[in-house]
């Protein structure tokens, strides 16, 4: 091969791989990936209809745990699964019903205390102030203790709790420290609101 022809096929060479390096980038085609099917919209059931949530809150309720409602036929009962596994269950209040359905432990009460199911399926909590802090409900149940199973109190037998505030110690930050002095046995859980004329 002559030295001229060499030159011309190195010059060809060298155009190739120019011509290459200009070239627009290969689109790479993927084919649509299948996605998660879509949780269902929350639907507020009609009728008698039981309900959980999980109901902690860092800020307004630390100690959290599953909340169930139960509607049957006019009556409304809540029962709480605290954590460590205690529970209670008590008859609720109407306030009302419709798009949403507005319950209360204490009918009566000064503080305006409500609790409201609304049409998204979230628990809000209120009090005469407004929103206190709502949770979405628990779509799926499966594992969550939702009943209360501790021995209740035989019917008729009174139990005469005496509680006394021993020392009240503000920690700084809208935090406060009360010891109280029970005639309860150890390890019992108490749940206590404390309100004051600025709400919680």
């Amino acid at each position: 091969m002559k030295k001229s022809d060499q030159r011309y096929i190195l010059v060809f060479v060298a155009f190739f791989f120019l011509l290459s390096a200009c070239a627009s980038p290969t689109t790479i085609t993927r084919s649509p990936t299948v996605s998660d099917p879509t949780t269902a919209p929350f639907a507020l059931p009609t009728g008698d209809f039981v309900l959980s949530w999980d109901i902690y809150n860092s800020m307004y309720n630390s100690t959290g745990g599953i909340l169930t409602l139960r509607k049957q036929g006019t009556t409304y009962t809540e029962t709480i699964v605290y954590p460590d596994g205690s529970c209670g269950t008590i008859e609720l209040s109407i306030i009302s019903e419709g798009e949403e359905i507005s319950l209360t432990d204490r009918p009566g009460n000064p503080f305006g205390d409500k609790m409201v199911i609304t049409g998204d399926g979230y628990l809000n909590y209120f009090d005469g102030q407004g929103f206190i802090y709502g949770v979405p409900p628990i779509q799926n149940q499966t594992g969550i203790v939702t009943e209360c199973l501790q021995p209740t109190n035989e019917q008729g037998q009174e139990i005469n709790v005496a509680l006394t505030v021993v020392s009240v110690e503000p920690l700084g930050g809208n935090q406060v420290r009360i010891t109280l002095s029970t005639n309860l046995p150890d390890g019992m859980n108490l749940m206590v609101d404390l309100k004051g004329s600025g709400g919680y």
